[in-house]
């Protein structure tokens, strides 16, 4: 029976509080001095944070849709053979490959983790953590095609240096996706999520706190081409582009410092293209995957220009390395760490374990 490869690294990203009004006009140009409670702004027009917090915002959305996207193309992939455990045990067979022991065709997912999200960026200085917990549940209708759904919960925790406050937040996704194999080793995927986000944030060393919610959506399609290049070695090419959109509501703020907080939205185009190697060693098998990912569309620091300081970096690196072991023919277990790199003055990383059975 067939085993598959398990990648299951979920962010949802709920730093909703950061937009606190709309964008500077075009012809504001933001300016920024000092840091924290001691900064001091000009032409940032009614609202000193608006930059930063857009450009912030933007960056969590970012990482939320392209961490998600991974995360369960890399899960379709595996089932449909794009693991070298599952593409040996298979055969890459040239009429696609199959679902193995037709009896066992469901399974279970499961994952947990934490990633870590900082930038030093004029205006926009952030740090903080997403810790998640994944479950997923899919079913192979035939041979070819697969079809599931995942559930998880995000918590959230940051230090927002650009407004002197912080956040304690929550989001709840919910993600179908489906699979098809072309055969000869060919597979494509495609998803669709939804989410809902709340928690309380506080700004201006704690004079100003509210309580926000929002949504945000999602939507991705990859594809993928498996080589066997020998000596249990096996090579995996990935294409995919994603979109994604978030709301955060108004919202009013307490305190001596308080003000109404406008509504907010942050937008996204991703393409993304690499490759992941494996070797298929009895029932382990390491991988590491490196990807380039530009943002044809995103959020940056100003309306239609870059404020002094900020930065529009659109492209960034993503590597990960991990290791499944395949306990028995219908269960899985697996461990990765994943960072980008490239994106200026932002970095981001993250720890994940996981765990499949199927049935």
């Amino acid at each position: 029976m067939r085993k598959v490869f398990l990648l299951t690294t979920c962010v949802a990203g709920s730093l909703s509080w950061l937009s606190t009004a709309a964008w500077a006009t075009s012809e504001d140009t933001c300016y920024t001095s000092g840091s924290g409670a001691s900064a001091s702004y000009s032409g940032c027009g009614t609202n000193p944070t608006v930059s930063g917090a857009t450009q912030t915002q933007g960056e969590v959305t970012r990482t939320t849709t392209t961490t998600v996207t991974t995360t369960i193309a890399s899960h379709v992939s595996g089932i449909l053979g794009g693991s070298g455990r599952s593409s040996r045990t298979a055969g890459m067979m040239e009429t696609g490959v199959s679902a193995g022991d037709g009896s066992i065709n469901q399974a279970l997912w499961v994952s947990m983790g934490a990633n870590t999200l900082s930038s030093t960026v004029s205006g926009a200085a952030y740090s903080g953590t997403m810790s998640n917990q994944t479950a997923g549940y899919d079913v192979m209708v035939n041979e070819r095609t697969v079809v599931g759904v995942s559930v998880f919960r995000q918590g959230d925790t940051f230090q927002t240096d650009f407004n002197a406050g912080n956040l304690r937040g929550d989001s709840w996704w919910l993600v179908p996706y489906a699979g098809y194999d072309f055969g000869q080793g060919s597979t494509v995927d495609a998803m669709v999520g939804v989410a809902y986000a709340s928690g309380k944030a506080s700004r201006a060393a704690g004079n100003a706190e509210g309580h926000y919610d929002g949504y945000r959506t999602m939507v991705a399609v990859n594809g993928h081409h498996n080589w066997g290049l020998g000596n249990d070695l096996f090579l995996r090419g990935d294409v995919g582009l994603s979109g994604a959109y978030s709301r955060t509501n108004g919202y009013d703020e307490t305190g001596t410092a308080a003000r109404h907080v406008d509504a907010s939205t942050s937008h996204l185009l991703q393409g993304k293209a690499g490759a992941r190697l494996s070797y298929a060693w009895d029932r382990v098998e390491p991988y590491v995957s490196a990807y380039y990912a530009y943002d044809f569309v995103g959020d940056y620091v100003g309306d239609s220009g870059i404020a002094p300081g900020g930065s529009k970096d659109a492209d960034e690196f993503q590597f990960y390395l991990g290791l499944d072991w395949y306990a028995t023919d219908t269960e899985s277990v697996g461990l990765e760490i994943n960072r980008v790199v490239g994106r200026d003055r932002s970095e981001a990383m993250g720890l994940m374990m996981n765990g499949r059975l199927r049935f």
